[in-house]
């Protein structure tokens, strides 16, 4: 698709749902996963080379151990037992965003690790999952490591993350971005689903690309 080369995800809404639904909170996150190779089978047969995927922001961490905790499981699980086979079906390099040593999990950081590795020869694709992310950590350590004068001054060069986003789609009714990627986002388009995550079908990430066809980006211009 013209000009959509990086679409960031924010999945919202698996504690209301599982309230809603009174349904076990581990397995509303488990069952959150299982949508993932069809929405990411879309972009990228959409022609997209870049996903971005909200996974746990540093302010999650902050939940109570229940929540937190199924979080965590789910995002092990997810890496250990079926992200590795989309990233070979779809050639894409997975690269984990955020401080996730600092939650001394060692069978996810393990895992995290373990996929990097494995997937790090592919370069036509690139998966980001944002784990234990703060853009403020973000920026402090890009920094650390620029010559600003030296450097094109565009934001998203101070990141881990080397592209801007072109198209940011939120689940749920929230419409913010909830500290996701800020310096990627500044001529980004957005689309909100007002569905929580898992009541989404794959039409309704169709429409946002559907969305994003029709708009003439001027960059400003």
């Amino acid at each position: 698709m013209k000009n959509l080369k990086h679409v960031g995800i924010i999945p919202d809404g698996m504690r209301r749902w599982s309230t809603v639904n009174k349904y076990p909170l581990i397995k509303t996150y488990l069952k959150a996963t299982q949508k993932a190779d069809s929405i990411i089978s879309l972009m990228y047969n959409n022609n997209v080379e870049i996903i971005s995927v909200y996974a746990l922001s540093n302010d999650n961490t902050k939940r109570n151990f229940i929540e937190y905790n199924a979080i965590i499981k789910t995002l092990t699980y997810f890496i250990k037992n079926e992200l590795e086979s989309i990233c070979k079906d779809w050639e894409a390099k997975f690269l984990a965003i955020g401080k996730f040593e600092d939650l001394k999990n060692f069978e996810l950081s393990n895992a995290i690790i373990q996929l990097e590795r494995k997937t790090s020869q592919y370069d036509k694709r690139k998966i980001y999952a944002l784990i234990n992310y703060d853009p403020l950590i973000d920026i402090k350590e890009a920094c650390t490591k620029q010559n600003l004068e030296k450097t094109k001054l565009d934001l998203h060069n101070f990141s881990q993350v080397e592209e801007p986003v072109d198209l940011l789609i939120r689940t749920g009714s929230a419409k913010r971005i909830s500290n996701f990627l800020p310096l990627h986002l500044g001529y980004s388009e957005f689309f909100f689903i007002e569905k929580l995550f898992i009541d989404t079908d794959i039409n309704d990430f169709n429409n946002a690309l559907e969305y994003f066809k029709k708009i003439n980006r001027k960059f400003g211009k």
